[in-house]
């Protein structure tokens, strides 16, 4: 994990996280909270992901007929 923040600091974050999800899953210790984390909270952290990312889009560059077609086709 050093190693990768050393060369890229930017993915340290998400890498401490993968790590931190993988001790609680793995340890069995923290049993309530790691089925939380499994089921309820990653819905909310889906919901406003979602949100997060649709309140950044802006119309004219969203509508487009290559976009529309995403819908259609899935």
């Amino acid at each position: 994990m050093l190693l990768v923040a050393l060369l890229l600091p930017d993915a340290a974050p998400l890498l401490g996280m993968f790590c931190f999800g993988n001790l609680m899953r793995e340890s069995g210790v923290v049993e309530r909270l790691s089925d939380t984390v499994q089921n309820a909270l990653i819905n909310i952290v889906t919901i406003f992901l979602g949100l997060s990312v649709g309140a950044k889009l802006v119309a004219d560059k969203f509508l487009q007929p290559q976009t529309l077609g995403i819908p259609v086709l899935g």
